[in-house]
């Protein structure tokens, strides 16, 4: 046998196990996966925990992929409940460092020269790490600049690859088999984690990313975004700036540093991103926020960062303006456009918990507001009336969540109203200047006189085919054999009807006419009539009553 089927084998087994340790025997069981016979007697030694402990543990426990796959469920607070997501959003990687020799030759590797040419110091004790790389401090020989050298540990995309195909499996087996967790599209959510996995393992798209938030805020007075070194980064090494200052998760109440001012400005930063840049970090969690000296905000690690479109930002502004003025029905119409939903759903009933939410809202003074709460009440709508967010409105929500929660970690009576007015309002402003409206007006025309040049095109199509006699409808009848018999049902009863009412109306000529021989004075075949009248005529009410229809 291949020893990468072997190889695969055994990770499958050692998968299994695990599962089945923390007490999901049962999603084993139901997966039906290949050899889990030997399974049967194992008992599961985790049932103390409740099931949101076990799942962390359990992911912690299956290594690098999972506790990645964990971390990237944790933006998704549209799919999962707000305890699973708080729990998963803990997720640690508990993963040594490599050994230098390895890291040397892979950084060697990725740089095609000697680590002693490009650096004039390179630490060997890394100063970062996590479940897909390690960061070490270096000086460039060249530029004499202090760097962060972030490089990919060796073999781990061939172990992503292998997890990733067995959590694939795994997750298409369950679809398929349980129709109660059809509804987290666990396909869907396997194909966004390789996508993102994918992502991250190419530190180029992270570069790019750095570069493309570094233009965004280059005269932002509140953030700083590390430079990077094109010129030596690879899909698996990265070269930054070296940021001096504190990580949020080092600072304490008793720190000199301004809390409040850090809060406000983290804060900021988030709403700026979401709302006029449209390009954010989906992951401003304390350990990948640094605070300058100079007092800025740096933040690090872009590996997942979120786009949204022109279009989405309307339909949020859009959502924002019906909040301001306590309408439900605009909220549910502003909803619908963003998750593009709305059929066979309760409208009624998704109205009112629209308007419980913004209840929720004007119930507290404008400086108690609280977004991430507002935000987690909105998901548990959308969850709960099966509506979709598009993958980075999801990441963008969680991003504002995390925001919203790390500033009032910082400073628990942050004033989100106040400290971003001025944002909010430079939003509307820009987005609503005449010059901008008139340009909106202009492409809307445009795309109105495009789609009348299609349909025009379409419908001359159309009717050159019916001249033609080459236009064919098809036709795709459901439930035929229904339709077929009910219409012969209703045929069979008016022929009846009509004989019957032939019957009753020939009788009564017979009677009133006496011919024929005649039974207790009367004609013998205008009774016989009558009588057979009254059978039919029973009968037919005995089946539409037994049938109940007319």
């Amino acid at each position: 046998m291949h020893i990468k089927t072997i190889s695969m084998i055994n990770r499958v087994r050692e998968i299994l196990f695990i599962m089945i340790k923390y007490g999901f025997e049962d999603l084993v069981e139901k997966a039906e996966m290949p050899g889990m016979g030997i399974f049967k007697k194992l008992r599961p030694i985790r049932k103390e925990m409740d099931t949101s402990e076990r799942i962390v543990a359990m992911l912690e426990e299956l290594g690098p992929t999972f506790i990645k796959f964990g971390q990237i469920l944790s933006l998704r607070p549209d799919l999962l409940p707000v305890e699973l997501i708080d729990k998963l959003s803990r997720l640690q990687d508990r993963v040594g460092p490599e050994e230098y020799p390895i890291i040397k030759e892979a950084l060697e590797n990725s740089l095609n020269s000697d680590i002693n040419q490009v650096f004039s110091r390179f630490d060997i004790e890394p100063i970062a790490g996590g479940s897909l790389s390690q960061v070490h401090y270096a000086v460039l020989r060249e530029e004499g600049q202090k760097v962060a050298v972030k490089i990919r540990r060796p073999d781990i995309e061939r172990k992503v690859e292998t997890d990733l195909f067995i959590i694939g499996l795994i997750a298409k087996r369950l679809h398929n088999r349980i129709s109660e967790i059809r509804s987290y599209r666990l396909p869907d959510l396997i194909r966004e984690l390789k996508r993102i996995m994918a992502e991250e393992m190419d530190f180029r798209i992270e570069a790019k990313n750095l570069k493309i938030a570094r233009k965004n805020h280059i005269s932002d007075p509140e953030i700083y975004i590390p430079k990077v070194f094109d010129g030596y980064c690879t899909k698996e090494l990265l070269i930054t700036e070296f940021i001096e200052g504190k990580r949020l998760t080092e600072i304490g109440q008793e720190n000199s540093l301004d809390l409040h001012d850090i809060a406000r400005k983290g804060l900021r930063i988030a709403i700026k991103q979401a709302f006029i840049y449209g390009f954010f970090h989906a992951d401003p969690h304390p350990g990948n926020i640094f605070v300058k000296e100079d007092g800025k905000i740096c933040l690090l690690d872009w590996g997942i960062a979120g786009q949204i479109t022109e279009t989405d930002k309307e339909d949020l502004l859009r959502i924002l303006r019906a909040i301001a003025s306590k309408d439900s029905r605009e909220l549910l119409n502003a909803l619908f456009f963003l998750t593009g939903g709305g059929f066979g759903i309760q409208r009624r009933d998704l109205e009112r918990g629209l308007a419980s939410l913004i209840y929720m809202v004007y119930s507290e003074s404008l400086r108690d507001i609280n977004l991430g709460a507002f935000l987690r009440e909105l998901n548990k709508l959308i969850n709960r009336y099966g509506l979709t967010l598009p993958p980075d409105l999801a990441l963008m929500i969680k991003a504002l969540i995390t925001a919203d929660g790390t500033a009032r970690r910082l400073y628990p009576d942050i004033d989100l109203i106040g400290e971003t007015e001025d944002i909010i309002r430079e939003i509307y402003d820009t987005r609503y200047r005449p010059s901008l409206f008139l340009s909106r007006i202009k492409r809307h025309l445009s795309d109105t006189l495009i789609l009348q040049r299609y349909l025009i095109h379409r419908f001359s199509d159309i009717v050159e085919k019916i001249h033609l006699g080459e236009l064919n409808l098809r036709f795709e009848p459901h439930n035929i054999e229904n339709l077929e018999r009910r219409i012969e049902n209703i045929a069979n009863r008016i022929t009846l009807g009509i004989v019957l009412a032939g019957i009753i109306i020939g009788s009564s000529l017979i009677i009133s006419k006496g011919a024929g021989p005649l039974i207790f004075g009367m004609p013998l075949f205008g009774l016989a009539g009558y009588l057979l009248s009254l059978l039919i005529g029973i009968w037919i009410i005995y089946n539409i009553l037994r049938s109940k229809r007319l």
